[in-house]
């Protein structure tokens, strides 16, 4: 019989299995290491937060004995010698990783060959395209994922996950291929607010996770409407619905032009 911790990888390996010829989540899957990792928790005591999570980590996040390709040919067949601290901490709270999901070449433009699993004709979005693809189409929970510009917020958006872009600075980025030192942050994609929230607190070393502190207002919710005018009338129709949900869920949202 085998324990929760080896049931759920073998579901995620699974998914991979039946889905990523497809969609083109993945840039190297460790199968053997995910199990191994798996019965080793099962036989141990609770770890962390993460304990028994299966995580993808995106190809510009360096894991030890994996490939860190950066999405590009000339970094084929380098092999990362020390895991990044992200992937540190996320082992220390009992995560396992899966393995390496695509990034597009360099963490830039150049659309990668991931597809989107709700639509497979259309892009995942990028540069965090294999993540978003990979938690999307439910072959892991979490995935790593970086954002300069928009590359986690985007790909969540168009592969319909949670993208999580921390505080500047929350993660450490040491064994992750930058692109400025200004902007660059270490973030995740995962199903729902609640999966992201004990990655959040690994993240910061934490051994357990506080209590979501309450609110003493209602949220506010900028609206830019100055660059309606070049959406088309879908687009236009989706976020005027989304200002009136969000407040008559009593968000406060003001039009900023």
């Amino acid at each position: 019989m085998i324990g929760d911790c080896e049931f759920l990888i073998e579901d995620c390996l699974g998914q991979i299995d039946m889905q990523d010829e497809a969609v083109g989540a993945w840039e190297f899957v460790d199968a053997a290491g995910a199990r191994q990792r798996a019965r080793e928790l099962d036989l141990s005591a609770r770890r962390g937060l993460l304990h028994g999570v299966a995580i993808g980590v995106k190809d510009i996040i360096d894991v030890a004995g994996m490939p860190t390709t950066n999405g590009s040919p000339i970094y084929a067949g380098n092999l990362a010698r020390h895991d990044a601290a992200c992937v540190t901490l996320a082992r220390a709270a009992g995560a396992i990783i899966v393995g390496k999901t695509v990034s597009t070449e360099l963490a830039t433009f150049v659309p990668s060959r991931t597809r989107n699993p709700q639509n497979l004709d259309h892009t995942p979005g990028g540069s965090s395209a294999g993540s978003a693809a990979a938690v999307s189409a439910g072959m892991v929970p979490l995935a790593f994922g970086t954002q300069t510009a928009g590359s986690v917020i985007r790909p969540a958006a168009y592969c319909g996950v949670v993208g999580f872009k921390p505080t500047f600075g929350l993660v450490p980025r040491s064994g992750v291929k930058l692109q400025s030192d200004t902007l660059d942050t270490v973030g995740v994609f995962s199903r729902t607010i609640d999966d992201a929230y004990p990655w959040y607190m690994a993240m910061t070393g934490a051994s357990q996770a506080a209590a979501l502190p309450a609110m003493d207002r209602a949220l506010r919710v900028s609206l830019v409407t100055n660059l309606m005018q070049h959406a088309d009338v879908y687009m236009a129709v989706a976020v005027a619905e989304a200002a009136d949900a969000m407040s008559a869920a009593g968000l406060r949202v003001r039009e900023m032009r």
